[in-house]
């Protein structure tokens, strides 16, 4: 296609952080729209696209974002560029499959695609300026993932089938594509060695939607999952076993073997032992997408405009608690204040209450909704007589109760 789009160009200025401290820190962003994907030439020149048309771009790491203005309906879904010249972008218009291509940088855009018999493009990769991919979400035919050889101006098929969500290239040869099947049933691995030319085709046995799929190596990679699955393989993707499961899940990005991140509806988690432990870091928004220069300088965006840019790694952050658990209060024996501490394994109402030795109620200490995590409450027995009693956690699978005594 030949038709020129050209947009109106606005430039904002802002500090680049709202929040200060370690780990993730708030940028400025001139939008409220979902932000979908994020993407960096370099630890200064990135750009972000997202719905209602929304397209981003920064050449200051982020001080600063210049907002291309597509109007809605776009929802623009995946964003790739060569250098700070060429680029493209995919998503839909009004249930119609879109790309688009710039060489200068975001300014002007040449409409390559626009595909009536699917309604959304994602998943942009390519690898010069004529060898690229993409993933077409087809209404009837099926869901498709496609190559082009000169740049973008014609894409062929080169598999039709499975539901799609995401690829990813190890090299020009090898890549990986996830989803699940037309039943959402079962996930699904396409997996190629060829360039594309033919797929491997494996199911995993659980009903896992794959939303994001990252490897290091020919050999090992980590998928996650809508229903909140961090699955690991180490043998480039035939087999998977379970490492976590957590809230939905958007992405996932490994820097090497044993440091990487994954996002989602519950915000951002890391791991530093290959994904062993997991735990959350400083962001409790919903992220879409997540992208890393190296082990510490990355960017994540998300729901309602929001942009975080971290230079440490995400900072630090606490493994996730692999099973309900109600420690020892301490001290103890007290007198007259003590801490209760409990680790819930999965999002739960927790009911916290104190009795003394008779089985009387003594004290309600907590009766709310938690996220997974380790949580500390304070109990003060200033009013109450010395002796024995029993504090007790009450969750919908799970319930425990311990001693403490009270000496004044």
């Amino acid at each position: 296609m030949i038709k020129i789009l050209t947009f109106i160009f606005l430039t904002l200025q802002f500090p680049a952080a709202l929040l200060s401290g370690d780990g993730w820190i708030q940028q400025y962003s001139n939008s409220t729209e979902r932000l979908e994907n994020v993407f960096f030439l370099n630890e200064n020149t990135g750009w972000i696209v997202g719905s209602g048309g929304t397209f981003m771009k920064t050449e200051n790491a982020g001080l600063s974002w210049e907002s291309f203005n597509f109007s809605a309906p776009h929802i623009l879904g995946s964003v790739f560029f060569l250098n700070e010249s060429t680029g493209w972008i995919s998503g839909g218009y009004d249930y119609i499959s879109i790309v688009f291509k710039t060489t200068d940088g975001g300014k002007n855009w040449q409409v390559q695609l626009f595909d009536v018999s699917a309604f959304y493009a994602s998943s942009l990769h390519f690898f010069n300026e004529n060898s690229g991919w993409l993933i077409n979400c087809g209404n009837k035919d099926g869901w498709r993932i496609m190559k082009t050889t000169d740049g973008g101006n014609v894409w062929t098929n080169v598999y039709v089938g499975h539901y799609l969500s995401c690829l990813h290239f190890l090299n020009e040869q090898t890549a990986w594509a996830v989803g699940c099947n037309s039943g959402a049933s079962q996930g699904a691995v396409l997996k190629t060695t060829d360039g594309g030319i033919t797929w491997i085709d494996t199911f995993v046995p659980e009903t896992i939607q794959f939303q994001s799929v990252c490897f290091v190596n020919e050999n090992t990679g980590w998928a996650v999952g809508i229903d909140g699955a961090i699955v690991k393989s180490t043998n480039g993707g035939l087999t998977w076993f379970a490492q976590e499961s957590t809230s939905s899940l958007t992405a996932v990005e490994f820097a090497d073997e044993n440091t990487g991140w994954v996002a989602g509806f519950a915000g951002i988690l890391k791991t530093t032992n290959g994904g062993k432990n997991w735990g959350y870091q400083n962001v409790d928004q919903l992220i879409w997408g997540i992208h890393f220069e190296n082990k510490n300088t990355g960017w994540a965006a998300g729901h309602d405009g929001l942009i975080y840019k971290t230079t440490d790694g995400g900072g630090s952050f606490e493994n996730i608690p692999k099973k309900f658990t109600l420690f020892q209060n301490y001290p103890n024996p007290f007198n007259p204040k003590t801490t209760i501490k409990f680790s819930i394994s999965n999002p739960e109402n927790v009911r916290l209450r104190v009795f003394d030795i008779t089985g009387k109620f003594v004290a309600e200490l907590v009766d709310k909704f938690y996220t997974i995590g380790t949580y500390e409450i304070d109990f003060d027995a200033t009013g109450l007589s010395s002796g024995i009693y029993f504090y007790r956690i009450e969750m919908s699978d799970f319930s425990d109760s311990k001693k403490m005594i009270l000496v004044k």
